[in-house]
């Protein structure tokens, strides 16, 4: 604060264009007082800054820099997004504590200070960070029934403590609580990293990673349709073919030589998908080229229908395990619910569907 105030004198004065001699005579004291006034050796009395901000045409507040921060938690919390993402993690340090002597009780307050010190104990690799944001994150289960915000549960809790744990080196323990709160095997992937990379236990990570995959493929193939429809819908059909073509390219790496999955079956429905696109960008020979894909792939794994997930590659499952989907009982009924729902919009593929199914039934 004495810092900021010498510096505003100084500027002020200079602003002014007076020397120390003139502000001195002006404040009625010595040449001597204003000097170190400026050189933050001494500050003025309560009288004389009221003066000095009188004789500035400015407040005392603004004299001695002082500025009211946004009031409230938000704005406390908004200081500290702020400075987090500054990386300037000292200030974020004190910024944190004091919220949280101001908010103690406080879910959101406990939640975010907890977060940032988990982000500065793995960048920092500070483990009185990390051993401060478990503490944080273990008062935010207690303080859970206000919790307001979207994307954060229990266990999403759990899970941070022992991401914490595992930066600490800790990992059985971190294991231990990722294997308690594994809800949907939600985990999955970072019991089986740890695992792997951590502790070389590779026999025992197959299960978890193979486990984490299939979601992932599950997953990607329910957002390559979302990003399909979207990008038609925005009249983007370049977009969503170029997407589409990228998820099935990376699918494929996933298929085992001559064996028929339930890829077999995703790929049909999405072969159709990449038709749709090929119409709205006035492509008809290569709308037709993907729907007879679609059509071959359909029959392939209609031919000899397999959902056993150990048919696919890089998959290490305990026993058998079968996957689900609801594009329809069998391939060739997916593709043909996914045209005929967009006959309307998509009329050519429609037609030629269509001539195929003739051709399939004569």
């Amino acid at each position: 604060m004495e810092a900021r105030l010498s510096q505003t004198i100084r500027a002020l004065r200079r602003e002014r264009r007076l020397t120390q001699e003139q502000l001195a005579e002006a404040m009625g004291v010595t040449v001597g007082a204003v000097s170190k006034w400026e050189s933050g050796a001494c500050t003025p009395e309560i009288s004389l800054l009221m003066e000095l901000a009188d004789f500035f045409e400015t407040s005392v507040d603004a004299l001695l820099g002082f500025q009211q921060q946004s009031g409230g938690l938000k704005g406390s919390i908004e200081r500290l997004h702020r400075l987090r993402d500054a990386r300037d993690y000292n200030a974020a340090r004190h910024e944190a504590e004091k919220t949280l002597q101001k908010y103690p009780n406080s879910f959101e307050a406990v939640y975010e200070c907890a977060f940032f010190f988990h982000v500065m104990g793995m960048e920092q690799q500070d483990k009185a960070a990390l051993r401060r944001c478990q503490q944080l994150y273990r008062r935010a289960l207690e303080l859970f029934p206000q919790n307001q915000k979207a994307g954060v549960s229990r266990d999403s809790l759990y899970s941070a403590i022992a991401s914490a744990f595992l930066s600490l080196g800790e990992e059985e323990q971190g294991l231990e609580l990722l294997r308690q709160n594994n809800v949907e095997g939600r985990n999955d992937g970072l019991i089986g990293s740890t695992l792997a990379c951590h502790l070389r236990r590779y026999d025992e990570a197959l299960p978890s990673l193979s486990n984490a995959m299939l979601r992932m493929l599950a997953g990607l193939i329910q957002v390559s349709f979302g990003y399909a429809n979207a990008f038609l819908g925005k009249g983007e059909p370049g977009q969503a073919l170029a997407l589409t073509t990228l998820v099935m390219d990376f699918l494929q790496g996933f298929q085992k030589p001559g064996r028929i999955s339930l890829l077999d079956k995703m790929s049909a429905a999405l072969w159709g998908a990449c038709a749709l696109c090929c119409e709205k960008l006035g492509r008809r020979e290569s709308m037709r080229e993907y729907l007879r894909r679609a059509a071959a792939q359909a029959r392939r794994f209609d031919a000899a229908p397999n959902s056993s997930v150990s048919e696919l590659r890089f998959i290490f499952v305990e026993g058998e395990a079968t996957g689900f989907d609801d594009f329809g009982r069998t391939a060739w009924e997916g593709v043909d619910r996914l045209v005929r729902e967009n006959a309307e919009e998509y009329p050519a593929a429609a037609a030629y569907w269509e001539e195929m199914k003739h051709e399939e039934e004569g």
